[in-house]
């Protein structure tokens, strides 16, 4: 008897047989409208793919566009809605792709914002969170009698999007996040209390309906939070056991910051990392590791004060007894490398490392540990030379439990390693052979494409199976969070997307490990549509390194003719890498301007502490000779854009060069580097603002003045001539609407070109579809002016 996902792969070669040749739809040439772009649905980001346990069904949430999920400049600066929604989830629904039919059916309905879609280990029941009550809570659908119901009356408390409910192995319960006892969302949204930190011993003096906030330095080392954190607040919740069918609840950990949870695979424990603050001295994150014993509710910290990156970086043994974390410091020592990984007992002791004093960088953005099934060694991928955070990684390394001999495994030949395909979280890999082999995701590095290798886990082989066309995913939309794992290892759901068309979910399987399925078509819209085409181009820096870029072509490109080119950059970040990405999705879709005409570099621009601002043009001004000199770009008609960090970049390049005929800053940062230096957040504790720019100038403000000056665009606007159009929200928490408003009273003092659209309620990301609208087109007509008027 066939399975369903063997009866899928029957049915998709039927339907390929009726395929005729030729026979396809006239594409639109037309520019794509920016109000289309706006309504695409979308994955949110950090959200998961589930498939069914009998491998008939994949679940996963689905954002409705803009306009239909009401998503308005109110939200702008809350981590959630009045309902307890995580903003970035609001307007999302639960969707079902059949693997052998291909029906896709909304099984939430608009019906409020439902998310985090997770299967019962039966199959036979789907829990997720949503607010279609009124409040965000606990939800079951009923699989065999498509029944809804709501398990409990508590509020779910959620912050990361990928934080979904957890099925305990009986099936019989789940664990979730609730509001602690007796606190509203709104309390929890906006912690009451003072706001500031007072001197240790001081007594809290305030005069009766004063408004006043005391603040006083804090003399530990660890501050609690402040407003660049995670938390936004103090209040994370608690951590409850619900059973589904009475729904009685318990509450299992209170007191805690809970972050990231996973049960024991025996089911009996539940482990998390609680929020403890951040290292002072360095910014990093501090958790403390802690398991609660179900049968008697009695949480016990197993290991304390461990440097994370986001507090996801643990996993338990297969026989429940252990648990595996990767960690950047532990207690007050600070590692000598970063990444050292460590296994601790269940019931407690003192941790033991794994890896050596000198070892290979294993701090990856969402990197667990990965057990093999005896649970007698770990498997972990190192970042090399790469950027830390990043999901490019160089080698497999194999660490025995015991303590022998750790030793690399494989090494990426052609390329970049990008993820182990597993079941996020679970600390299990894919292997289709008994746990001889593993399966990864891997990025070739000269044409960029994504695929998929396998490791022989004895030999140290490295088979590429495939490489595609589509881009798996970059931060934020990372790929360890878009993969599931079917239970039977025959197949791996994952994510993907190409520069012409949006993200879709795809299935690869044993059967056929040379190639994908696409199971969904979420945007149709783009299906016959005449979109721009990108290519990887490479040149060398004003200081002669090499760099890499992505380049997307005008839809309708001819060879020969000159177009005008705009680039978008962002100092330290790779652009290359996002080749393959839909319209290089960044936060403008660049299919906007290559469906009018014109072509967009993303390039790798490199910057060293100290010479940022020197650095910047280094790299962008070659890349942009380099596409004049293919033949593409015309040298008269070229813009600058950019985001945030990529806004200073913008500044950076226009202070030092008159190449350009226009500019657009977007939610820009850091025009003066003393001024953000300076930056206090609501709490009155350091801001992360000071870490990047001690980090970036090497050392304090009094301690290399002059590099914070030399460094600041501001020193120089008397020497821009490029016209100037700044795009900011007047909430922006990110980069404060004041440095915007100084660049614009600066520039318009100096008699400089510049406009200013500042959106009011607004945060560092434009959020309401009008002002959206608004700013995307006003950027459009801000470019066609300067660089297509009269030039035809």
């Amino acid at each position: 008897m066939k399975t369903h996902i063997e009866r899928y792969l029957s049915f998709s070669v039927l339907v390929a047989s009726f395929v005729i040749p030729g026979a396809l739809h006239a594409q639109d040439s037309s520019p794509v409208p920016i109000k289309d772009v706006l309504e695409q649905r979308g994955f949110p980001p950090l959200t998961r793919t589930q498939l069914s346990p009998d491998g008939e069904w994949v679940a996963y949430t689905l954002k409705r566009d803009a306009a239909a999920a009401g998503e308005t400049a109110a939200t702008s600066g809350k981590w959630h809605t009045s309902t307890g929604v995580p903003v970035p989830l609001q307007g999302s629904d639960i969707e079902l792709t059949n693997l052998t039919t291909g029906q896709t059916r909304n099984l939430t309905r608009a019906q409020g914002s439902s998310w985090a879609p997770v299967w019962s280990p039966d199959g036979t029941q789907l829990a997720f969170y949503s607010d279609r009550g009124g409040v965000a809570q606990l939800w079951l659908w009923d699989r065999t009698g498509d029944e809804f119901r709501q398990v409990s009356n508590l509020t779910v408390w959620v912050y990361m999007n990928f934080e979904a409910p957890e099925w305990t192995p009986s099936g019989t319960s789940l664990i979730v996040p609730l509001l602690p006892v007796g606190m509203s969302v709104d309390a929890a949204e906006r912690p009451t209390g003072l706001v500031g930190r007072l001197a240790p011993g001081d007594p809290e003096l305030k005069e009766p309906g004063t408004t006043v906030a005391v603040y006083a330095p804090s003399i530990d080392k660890v501050q609690i939070a402040n407003d660049s954190d995670l938390s936004k607040g103090d209040v994370f919740g608690d951590l409850a056991i619900v059973d589904v069918k009475v729904g009685k609840v318990i509450r299992i950990a209170s007191g805690f910051k809970p972050m990231w949870f996973k049960v024991a695979p025996n089911g009996r424990k539940v482990a998390f990392t609680s929020w403890f603050g951040r290292d002072r001295s360095n910014g990093i994150l501090l958790v403390d590791l802690v398991v609660v014993d179900l049968p008697n509710r009695l949480p016990q910290v197993v290991a304390s004060r461990i440097g994370t990156i986001n507090g996801v970086n643990f996993s338990w043994s297969p026989d429940s007894q252990s648990l595996a974390y990767v960690a950047l410091t532990l207690g007050d020592k600070t590692l000598t490398e970063i990444g050292a990984c460590f296994v601790v007992s269940t019931t407690g002791g003192e941790p033991k490392t794994l890896t050596p004093p000198s070892h290979p960088n294993f701090a990856g953005i969402y990197m667990v540990p990965f057990w093999d099934e005896s649970g007698q060694n770990i498997y972990l991928l190192s970042l090399g030379n790469n950027p830390l955070y990043s999901e490019q990684y160089d080698s497999l390394w194999k660490l025995p439990v015991t303590g022998d001999a750790w030793k690399e495994v494989a090494r990426a030949s052609q390329g970049t390693f990008r993820e182990v395909v597993s079941r996020p979280g679970t600390g299990r890999f894919w292997s289709p052979d008994g746990g001889r082999s593993m399966i990864l995701m891997s990025r070739d590095g000269n044409t960029l494409k994504d695929g998929f290798d396998k490791i022989g886990l004895n030999s140290g082989s490295v088979l590429h199976l495939y490489r595609e066309d589509l881009s798996y995913g970059v931060p934020p939309n990372n790929a360890i969070w878009s993969m599931d794992v079917s239970d039977d290892h025959q197949c791996a759901a994952y994510r993907a997307g190409d520069v012409a068309h949006s993200v879709d979910v795809r299935l690869a399987c044993v059967s056929d490990l040379r190639t994908s399925r696409r199971l969904t078509t979420i945007n149709p819209q783009y299906e016959h549509r005449l979109m721009g085409k990108s290519q990887p181009i490479q040149w060398r820096s004003l200081d002669g390194q090499v760099l890499r870029g992505a380049l997307l072509l005008p839809s309708g490109y001819q060879e020969g003719k000159r177009y005008p080119l705009l680039v978008w950059q962002y100092p330290t970040a790779d652009g290359s890498v996002y080749l393959n990405e839909f319209g290089f999705e960044t936060d403008v879709n660049m299919q906007i301007f290559a469906t009018r005409g014109y072509a967009v570099l993303f390039p790798n621009v490199p910057a060293s502490p100290g010479s940022l601002m020197q650095d910047i043009p280094k790299a962008v001004i070659p890349a942009v000779d380099r596409v004049v000199e293919m033949g593409i770009a015309d040298p008269a008609r070229l813009g600058l854009m950019g985001h945030s960090f990529g806004g200073y970049g913008v500044l950076s390049v226009i202070v030092q060069t008159t190449r350009f005929e226009a500019a657009v800053d977007i939610s820009g940062a850091d025009v003066n580097l003393i001024d953000q230096y300076g930056t206090m957040p609501a709490d009155g504790e350091r801001s992360v603002y000071q870490y990047l720019c001690e980090r970036w100038m090497g050392g304090t403000l009094w301690q290399n003045r002059e590099q914070y000056i030399e460094n600041s665009p501001i020193f120089y606007l008397d020497r821009v001539t490029t016209p100037l159009l700044i795009i900011h929200g007047s909430s922006d928490l990110a980069a404060p609407s004041s440095e915007a408003d100084q660049l614009f009273v600066f520039l318009r003092r100096l008699d400089k070109q510049v406009e200013y659209a500042k959106y009011s309620g607004e945060g560092h990301g434009i959020a309401s579809v009008a002002n959206q609208l608004d700013y995307l087109t006003r950027t459009v007509k801000w470019f066609d002016k300067y660089l297509k008027s009269n030039r035809y």
